[in-house]
């Protein structure tokens, strides 16, 4: 009798955090948050669903992702943690970079990103991309992944407003896409990927930026959708193996 043998498995803290693992043991931890409120435009956005995660359960790690710094997606505390205890290295755009340098990251650990550069970790292969109408930056400090692993391919946006066409060599390639919500339908229409996740719909108060969605909505609003990818919203806190 064969067995299936998973490609690589998720585990969704919430917001915008995943962890991605290797069947090797390799995990990659994207967009770290795990805190209790963030600053946002001069006011402090306080979070209504807590992580289902917290640093201190996460046991192994051989890399830190970092989209770009806005505080609901880099918490600096929770990324000395993990650099201190785990030693992981740390892909993040240049000012991200200099922030970890400055609070005392070993520069060993700290690799920045560039557009289209791409970084082996372990069975994984990272490429780091910039955000829809980030690509003429100089320099660039708003990016998205492709991650690739096993033969498969994951693909988070980060906080990108939309497709860019810098992803479209990606296109019809990728496994499963991690998307922002309200970018969900022109992301998946444009990239075909075989799967694709709802993030960012968390509640927060007073709610000044694009969250506090309910995720049953957003799988009701997706079955209007053209006919594309399978749309989901994960199970918060559980490791999700995809084959």
């Amino acid at each position: 009798m064969s067995s299936i043998v998973p490609r690589f498995f998720v585990r969704y803290a919430g917001h915008v955090t995943f962890e991605l693992g290797a069947p090797t043991g390799e995990v990659l931890l994207v967009d770290p948050f795990f805190g209790d409120a963030f600053p946002w435009e001069g006011h402090v956005e306080r979070r209504l669903t807590p992580a289902a995660v917290k640093p201190a359960e996460i046991t192994s790690l051989a890399a830190i992702l970092v989209t770009h710094g806005h505080a609901d997606h880099y918490e600096p505390e929770s990324v000395l943690s993990l650099a201190d205890r785990l030693e992981p290295r740390v892909l993040a755009p240049r000012d991200v970079v200099d922030d970890l340098a400055g609070r005392g990251v070993p520069s060993e650990l700290l690799c920045p990103l560039s557009p289209g550069a791409r970084f082996a970790v372990g069975p994984w292969s990272v490429l780091s991309v910039p955000s829809a109408a980030a690509e003429d930056d100089d320099p660039c400090v708003r990016y998205a992944f492709f991650l690739e692993c096993n033969d498969r391919i994951i693909f988070h946006s980060g906080d990108s407003h939309g497709y860019s066409t810098g992803w479209d060599a990606y296109r019809g390639r990728v496994d499963l896409a991690l998307v922002w919500y309200p970018y969900m339908r022109e992301i998946a229409e444009r990239l075909e990927p075989r799967e694709a996740v709802f993030m960012h719909y968390d509640g927060f108060e007073p709610g000044g930026f694009l969250c506090n969605r309910d995720p049953r909505d957003l799988l009701l609003e997706a079955e209007g959708y053209p006919a594309g990818p399978r749309y989901r919203v994960l199970e918060r806190g559980v490791i999700t193996a995809f084959v």
